[in-house]
């Protein structure tokens, strides 16, 4: 048993988070992928091994933010408890003598302040990664949607016996032009 009750409770959500089979990767699978340029010189095999790299990312990045939220959750008790208690010091010390003092003490309280660090730190962490869990989905729907234009505009350019018509392919034809 550590001294902070709210360590021993993050173990404990640890351990029975994983006793549901979550076992999140330690490590990111590789280098974050991303996507420069365009993607009309890409070929299909291309841009399927990007989307399943962009996959990859976004599976990781959902771990670690299902991990955070509940680093989140424990650290907020912890800041609120260490809050009360800091007040409660800081109501009894005789050198504080108004309101205003007695706020200064316990917002400046050491316990206090390493509980608002800590919270500080993983509500940040949780929001850096929803952003890039965020920018990941939107890439992958953008390959998604080449992926499928190019789909669609392969289909179209066969006739019905199974030969080219010589149509061109491309992103640009997914769209029609407003008048």
């Amino acid at each position: 048993m550590n001294e902070d009750p709210f360590i021993d409770l993050k173990e404990v959500i640890e351990k029975d988070i994983a006793a549901t089979g979550f076992y999140p990767k330690e490590n990111p699978p590789g280098r974050e992928p991303s996507i420069s340029g365009g993607l009309e010189n890409k070929s299909k095999a291309e841009l399927k091994n990007l989307y399943d790299q962009f996959l990859a990312y976004y599976e990781y990045v959902t771990d670690d933010i299902t991990r955070l939220i509940g680093y989140v959750s424990v650290t907020k008790v912890r800041l609120d408890h260490a809050s009360a208690a800091a007040v409660r010091r800081a109501h009894a010390n005789p050198e504080y003598t108004n309101a205003d003092l007695r706020k200064a003490g316990a917002t400046t309280d050491l316990v206090y302040v390493e509980a608002q660090k800590d919270n500080l730190y993983f509500k940040t962490l949780l929001n850096m990664q929803e952003e890039r869990r965020r920018k990941f989905s939107k890439c992958m729907d953008r390959l998604g949607r080449e992926l499928w234009f190019r789909t669609q505009d392969d289909s179209k350019s066969l006739d019905f016996n199974g030969k080219g018509s010589g149509a061109q392919g491309g992103f640009s034809r997914g769209y029609r032009k407003l008048e």
